[in-house]
């Protein structure tokens, strides 16, 4: 992201990735944080990262 975003966006984002990675929110937390674009992004990149990682790792 080359944005810059502020510091409600930076947090909706980080608690997306840091879901992604290790869900801790309840379904309906995830539902409703969702409604913000910063949040699913946050949350598709790590996903995303994920994936990449275990091919990689699966690849060694």
């Amino acid at each position: 992201m080359s944005e810059r975003i502020g510091d409600i966006g930076y947090k909706l984002y980080s608690t997306g990735w840091k879901n992604g990675l290790h869900p801790h929110l309840t379904p309906i937390q995830h539902w409703l944080l969702s409604i913000f674009l910063r949040y699913r992004q946050g949350y598709a990149e790590s996903l995303k990262w994920v994936k990449e990682y275990h091919v990689e790792k699966s690849a060694k």
